[in-house]
């Protein structure tokens, strides 16, 4: 499977995204995004 790949992609979509420099934000989105890659990965 190419999880590795889809996570970097994500990473990196995300620190385009959400580069303001708010961390807490950035952590919020990126568990957000960790949450809905497990819940992917366990249907």
């Amino acid at each position: 499977m190419l999880s590795e790949d889809i996570v970097k992609v994500i990473f990196i979509e995300l620190t385009s995204r959400f580069n303001t420099g708010n961390q807490s934000l950035m952590i919020g989105a990126f568990r957000f995004v960790i949450q809905r890659f497990a819940a992917h990965l366990l249907n």
